[in-house]
């Protein structure tokens, strides 16, 4: 019984840790494809006014 148990608490231990994970590696791309995105229309705007 009591191996049961370990092995349920190793499983749910890889699961939390593989969502930590993957929530880490979306957040990245989310940044990554952010940061390749054209520039906006206001920072357009401001960099007309730039002599």
């Amino acid at each position: 019984m009591e191996y049961i148990v370990m092995v349920a608490v190793a499983a749910l231990g890889l699961w939390a840790t593989w969502l930590s994970g993957r929530d880490v590696g979306m957040r990245n791309a989310a940044r990554m494809a952010e940061e390749q995105e054209d520039p906006t229309l206001m920072l357009k705007i401001e960099n007309e006014r730039r002599p």
